[in-house]
C-alpha cells in the first residue's frame, strides 16, 4: 500500500508540473521554457530523488526480508544483499544531498553533473544485482525445512 502512495505521489506531482509548464505558464518562450524551468527547480529534483529512494528502500528491503524468511532467518545467506542494500541506501542518500543543493560535504574537484551521473549509475547498479541475487537465492537454493 505504501508503495502505491509513493508511486501515486510521483505521477501527480509530475502531472502538476505538466500542468503548470504547459498549460499554466505564460512567461517569455513560451511551454517549453516553462517546463524547462518547471523541471530544473530543486523542489522537483528532491522530490523525485526522495520518492525513488523510498521506493528503493521498500522494494530491496521487501526482497531481504522474504529471503531471510525462506532460508529460516540465516543472516549467512543473504550478508551480500544486505551489504550492497547498505551501499545503494548510503549512494542514495548522497545523491540526495548532493540534489538538494547541500554538496558541499562531498568536497569533490569534479563536475556536479559527472557526480550526479556517477551516483545514479552506482545506485541503480547496486539496486539491480540486489534484486538478482536475492531472486537468484530464491530460485535456485534449496527452501528451508519446517
Amino acid at each position: 500500500m505504501l508503495i502505491f502512495g509513493l508511486l501515486t505521489m510521483k505521477i501527480i506531482y509530475q502531472f502538476e508540473v505538466v500542468l503548470r509548464a504547459l498549460v499554466l505558464y505564460t512567461g517569455l518562450g513560451g511551454p517549453v521554457i516553462g517546463f524547462i524551468l518547471q523541471l530544473s527547480g530543486p523542489a522537483y529534483r528532491v522530490t523525485m530523488v526522495v520518492a525513488t529512494m523510498a521506493l528503493q528502500v521498500i522494494g530491496d528491503g521487501m526482497l531481504i526480508y522474504r529471503c531471510l524468511v525462506i532460508f529460516s532467518y540465516r543472516w549467512s545467506m543473504v550478508a551480500l544483499p544486505v551489504a550492497l542494500f547498505i551501499v545503494s541506501t548510503s549512494v542514495t542518500a548522497a545523491l540526495l544531498g548532493l540534489t538538494a543543493g547541500n554538496n558541499t560535504f562531498l568536497n569533490l574537484n569534479a563536475n556536479d553533473g559527472h557526480l550526479y551521473s556517477a551516483l545514479t549509475n552506482t545506485a541503480l547498479a547496486t539496486t539491480l544485482v540486489t534484486n538478482i541475487i536475492t531472486t537468484e537465492l530464491r530460485l535456485t537454493l534449496p527452501r528451508a525445512q519446517f
